[in-house]
């Protein structure tokens, strides 16, 4: 379809999605696009007025699908980007005429009819444009890591029984569970396919083993012989979501701190909660100028793995080193090898062996220069939101 009028709903109001809008809305402007956009999921007297405002063609929505906006005009597409499924099923998704997911590890839990491949996150070269690197700390990490759990959530029961089996006693072997699924095999192309194509058809069911609910579920009844009973979207989210975090960025952190080099977490305040971590604490960052400041003065950006989330693409803009943790899901449609080289455009690691990468890589301070130089060139050859926003532009014009 050709479209003229656009626009972006985020899901609210904080500095971080109104940058984000902003950029994204320069990068259609570029495209010739009138991109409207606002930081909440407007209700269906918000969005009636919205559109007879604005009257948009597409309605792009992150997190937020076609079935949650019933109310949305005849005739206005709807998009949804997957960036946070808020411990929701992938599958709860559908409805619209275009479904993108934010990594690889996506796809198999979505089996709904329709278009659907990853959308990784552009840069900005204005906001992220390359900074003289002076680094004070060698290993850094921006991003936030959810609180401890308190003891009222560990008390929490998981069967119909009470007292049969609490958070407590599960969370130790389902976190043991969860770290033996990182690396599940190579997902199918026919749930990632780079073009889109004018098939709707659902894609055949993929082993549910690799997905944290079964894993749950299992644990559950092998544990207890009972069925695992979630009482609320709180625990939901706590199980499919937080503990997930907990895992992957905590077990980075450690890693990081185990290495014994200068030290630093940028994010929320609950850094400060756990006693391993709050001693290398240094803040909160407000805004991209903060962002790309810190990721210039940082030798060695880390992140853990999963997806080319917002902070890894615009630490590759700035010219930063990017070291990322490796998985079997990289060179998949959608992951980080397959925009970007190891080794030439960033560094790959496993957190085994974080120290030794670290130190192999601190030999060449040369190569590490160039490294910055030459990611950079490509992001603003291939990776702006300008290019993101043509792709959901073509794509677009593929289901006409």
């Amino acid at each position: 379809m050709t479209v003229r009028r656009l626009s972006i709903f985020l899901p609210r109001d904080t500095e971080f999605y109104s940058a984000l809008l902003e950029q994204m809305k320069r990068g259609f402007a570029a495209c010739g696009i009138d991109c409207s956009g606002a930081l909440s999921h407007p209700n269906a007297e918000e969005m009636k007025d919205w559109c007879a405002l604005r009257r948009p063609q597409v309605v792009f929505e992150m997190n937020r699908c076609r079935r949650d906006v019933p109310y949305l005009p005849p005739g206005v597409r709807h998009v949804v980007w997957l960036v946070d499924l808020g411990g929701r099923r992938t599958d709860y998704f559908e409805g619209s005429d275009i479904t993108y997911f934010f990594g690889p590890a996506w796809a198999p839990g979505f089996s709904r009819a329709g278009f659907r491949r990853c959308l990784v996150p552009g840069a900005c070269p204005v906001d992220y444009a390359p900074a003289e690197r002076e680094p004070s700390i060698e290993l850094g990490f921006v991003g936030h890591v959810p609180k401890p759990w308190s003891a009222v959530e560990l008390d929490r029961d998981l069967t119909a029984t009470p007292g049969e089996l609490s958070l407590a006693e599960f969370l130790p072997e389902f976190e043991r569970e969860i770290r033996t699924i990182w690396d599940p095999p190579r997902i199918p192309l026919e749930y990632l396919s780079e073009e889109l194509t004018s098939e709707r058809r659902a894609p055949s069911a993929f082993s549910s083993r690799w997905r944290t609910a079964t894993v749950a579920r299992n644990l559950v009844k092998r544990m207890r012989g009972a069925e695992l009973v979630i009482s609320d979207e709180k625990m939901r989210y706590d199980l499919f979501a937080r503990v997930i975090r907990h895992v992957n960025r905590g077990d980075l952190a450690h890693a990081m701190v185990k290495t014994g080099r200068r030290v630093g977490f940028f994010g929320p305040e609950q850094w400060r909660l756990w006693p391993a971590f709050a001693p290398f604490y240094r803040g909160w960052l407000s805004g991209p100028a903060a962002m790309r400041r810190t990721y210039a003065s940082t030798r060695f950006n880390l992140h853990e793995g999963e997806g080319v989330h917002f902070r890894s693409m615009d630490i590759l803009s700035t010219g930063s080193i990017l070291v990322f943790r490796k998985t079997n899901r990289d060179r998949t449609p959608g992951g980080i090898a397959s925009l970007f080289e190891p080794g030439e455009h960033y560094i790959e690691c496993k957190l085994d062996n974080l120290s030794e990468t670290i130190a192999a890589a601190s030999e060449n301070p040369d190569s590490l220069a160039r490294m910055g130089r030459e990611v950079a060139g490509a992001v603003r050859r291939r990776h702006t939101w300008h290019h993101r926003a043509r792709e959901i532009l073509h794509d677009l014009d593929q289901i006409a």
